[in-house]
């Protein structure tokens, strides 16, 4: 795991253009703190919500991280 740098990922739509390149591949070995949808796609470092409306409603995404 590289400790020197870090990757926020949003959960936004643009975040298909990055699935679509291949994206996750390449962040497999790299500290990620994904927030709120991105538990949907990826299994990152660290999971975060923006606020507790997401967290209520993707509890089941956020119990099993």
């Amino acid at each position: 795991m590289n400790l020197e740098r870090c990757f926020i990922i949003g959960s936004g739509y643009s975040l298909k253009e990055g699935i679509d390149n291949n994206l996750f591949n390449l962040l497999k070995t790299e500290v990620t703190f994904g927030i709120n949808d991105t538990i949907k796609f990826f299994n990152p470092t660290v999971a975060i919500f923006g606020d507790w409306y997401c967290y209520y409603f993707r509890y089941e995404y956020f119990k099993n991280h």
